[in-house]
């Protein structure tokens, strides 16, 4: 899971004479991050740690291969699933004086439980186009999770009453 640690160690076949310091690398070093191996003298094993990145983006969970190599010992690796944390949902939150009057803008911040890694087209829709005008399509730029924009209230001569508009925010992957 991002933002874990884990460790296991590493075991030569027979004790070493002096301590080493064995270099582990990641083949994804963005979600998996190693240290060093230390072998104390007088034995064959040392504790490898590596922790994976956590970060914001919505990504797919990945495998990553850690290597150890030394020379004269040859190289292992063993594989190291990273599962991502962040989720594809969309949330909406609005602000405006209620009741809402015609003319009024309506404030919306649409927020995402993990940012994208590419921008992504993003639609407004709601039930009432000739009630509520939208903005054009706006994007959601990639590595941002919350985004705001607004809805314009159209105005009109007619005596209508209470209205219900139903807002609708669509983002492909999400």
């Amino acid at each position: 899971l991002e933002g874990a640690t884990a460790s296991a160690y590493l075991v030569l076949d027979r004790p070493v004479d002096i301590a080493l310091r064995i270099p582990l690398t990641s083949s994804d070093p963005s979600r998996l991050s190693v240290t060093p191996v230390f072998i104390p003298a007088g034995t064959n094993r040392g504790l490898a740690t590596w922790s994976s990145v956590d970060n914001t983006l919505l990504e797919d969970s990945v495998t990553v291969n850690v290597q150890a190599t030394f020379a004269d010992w040859g190289s292992a690796a063993v594989p190291v699933t990273v599962i991502d944390d962040e989720t594809n949902t969309i949330q909406v939150a609005a602000n405006f004086n209620q009741p809402a009057s015609e003319g009024q803008t309506i404030d919306l911040t649409i927020s995402l439980g993990g940012a994208s890694t590419t921008n992504r087209p993003m639609t407004i829709t709601v039930s009432r186009p000739d009630r509520v005008q939208t903005p054009d399509y706006p994007e959601f730029p990639a590595q941002g999770l919350a985004i705001a924009t607004s809805l314009q209230l159209r105005e009109d001569s007619l005596v209508t009453g209470r209205e219900e508009v139903v807002v609708e925010v669509s983002l492909p992957g999400y």
